[in-house]
């Protein structure tokens, strides 16, 4: 026993200054990889020895969103970069949010393919033809997804009001086949900051592929859960009371829901919420009579238009108004009697609302399709396809050379650094009509060769105009292959 005693001793002489120094190293990294794990803060982004880098974020360490905004117009695309993930730090689900919404949306937007969302705004009118809707696209989990669901979580968190985060979050879930997941998280957000609009998103959501069943199930437990809560605790929550009317839509329950309204516009009659809930129940009706065998067009036109008389300030039944006309065209005549004239309040209050509904009205009725384009344009002149329809309609209805006013609109107008692909390219069409018909021929080429590199429809009158322009510059046979592709 003495001998072993000894050899130990003698090992710890050998050894023991190793092993400690060990013992040392492995608990600065297990407190450190703790401390990562914990906080799951975004990176340092600055490289060590990164001299250039290092100099962008000192640069740049007190700059805003908007200075963030000015650098990518300026094309400082890594200058902006550095400033929205210093406006944007990503924690764990346990932190709270914090940082600038907006840089969180940008930085959400930056991970993913946003050419393939923007669906879930859309009245789901394939529902006629019986067919199982979905996302068109799936997310399998990954750290860039989460990433991503992160950054609009926070976004979300930190401003409930933005629309494009939400709806975002809610694409991205869909496409994860977490329906449940994202119409649970649409009813936190109205009992939170007691937005019922959103009902026209969880109606959407509802009609997605996913296990209804289980879906009912869990309905029924939480409205069952939350009727208790307002009768005990939760009478006052504005926003519990919100969500039940919600809930009870969704599972169809449409008198308790209309009771529920009731009795809320009793209690809270300031609030003036039995408007905006009415016209979520009469919005998920013309859902619901989506599905309906045989279908009933008229059906669905009855409960969008009692929605749009509800709530005149919101643009979710004027939308699905355009898409069933555009899907039913025989219905047309009758919604241009029944909407009626824009009211003047409307254009006041909620200038975007009645500028969809004068680009609507321009649809309706073709003989005051220009008046109408162009009062909608100039009510919201951020909407680059009101512009481009009005330059466009105009140039069709006049034999006269467009004037300067559409031309310093279009140019204003393409000048913003943030549009995107689809809007730009009807803006680059219009402009080279005009072009075109002024007879500005290196203009035109100018104009219409860019369009051609963002694609989209009117290929074939693209091609069409710069074979015209070719020719009159003397270009015969680059004008010849425009007029052959022209014509395919």
């Amino acid at each position: 026993m003495a001998k072993f005693l000894l050899k130990c001793k003698k090992w710890l002489v050998y050894h023991g200054r190793t092993l400690c120094g060990a013992l040392v190293v492995l608990a600065v990294l297990g407190g450190a990889a703790y401390y990562a794990i914990s906080t799951n803060e975004e990176p340092e982004q600055v490289a060590e020895g990164d001299t250039t880098l290092s100099k962008i974020v000192q640069e740049v360490s007190k700059f805003s969103y908007d200075d963030a905004l000015r650098l990518l117009a300026e094309g400082e695309k890594v200058k902006a970069r550095v400033v929205m993930q210093r406006l944007a730090p990503v924690l764990n689900s346990s932190k709270e949010a914090r940082g600038n919404p907006n840089a969180h949306l940008w930085l959400a937007k930056q991970l993913i393919d946003v050419q393939k969302t923007g669906f879930i705004e859309s009245f789901p009118i394939d529902r006629v033809d019986g067919k199982a809707l979905n996302p068109g696209f799936k997310l399998d989990t990954s750290e860039v997804v989460e990433r991503s669901l992160r950054h609009l979580s926070a976004a979300i968190a930190l401003d409930p009001t933005l629309d494009e985060a939400i709806f975002l979050w809610v694409e991205l879930s869909l496409a994860l086949g977490e329906r449940s997941e994202a119409m649970e998280e649409l009813y936190e957000i109205v009992s939170i900051a007691k937005r019922p609009d959103l009902g026209v998103l969880i109606a959407h959501c509802a009609v997605y592929d996913g296990d209804n069943l289980r879906r009912d199930e869990l309905s029924w437990k939480l409205l069952t859960v939350l009727g208790r809560e307002l009768e005990q605790t939760k009478r006052a929550d504005t926003g519990a009371r919100v969500a039940y009317v919600l809930r009870a839509v969704e599972l169809k329950q449409y008198p308790l829901a209309e009771s529920a309204i009731a009795t809320l516009q009793r209690d809270f009659p300031e609030l003036e919420l039995d408007g905006v809930l009415g016209a979520q129940v009469a919005y998920f009706k013309a859902v619901e009579s989506l599905t309906k065998q045989p279908y009933e067009a008229e059906k669905t036109l009855g409960f969008l238009l009692e929605a749009r008389s509800l709530a005149p300030e919101q643009t979710a039944p004027i939308s699905a108004l355009q898409i069933l006309t555009q899907r039913f065209p025989e219905l047309k005549a009758q919604v241009k009697g029944l909407l009626g004239p824009v009211d003047a309040a409307l254009e006041k209050d909620y200038p975007k609302v009645a500028a969809m509904l004068y680009a609507y009205l321009g649809e309706l009725d073709p003989d005051r399709a220009l008046e109408n384009l162009n009062k909608a344009w100039r009510l919201d002149s951020a909407r680059p396809d009101y512009l481009a329809k009005w330059v466009t309609l105009s140039l069709k209805q006049s034999s006269e050379a467009g004037g300067e006013e559409q031309e310093m609109a279009l140019l204003e107008a393409l000048a913003v650094n943030f549009l995107t692909q689809d809007e730009r390219y009807p803006l680059l069409v219009a402009l080279g009509q005009l072009f075109t018909q002024q007879r500005r021929w290196a203009e035109v080429i100018e104009t219409f060769e860019r369009a051609l590199t963002l694609g989209g429809p009117k290929q074939s009158e693209v091609h069409r105009n710069l074979g015209l322009a070719y020719q009159a510059m003397g270009h015969r046979v680059i004008a010849d292959e425009h007029k052959a592709l022209a014509g395919k």
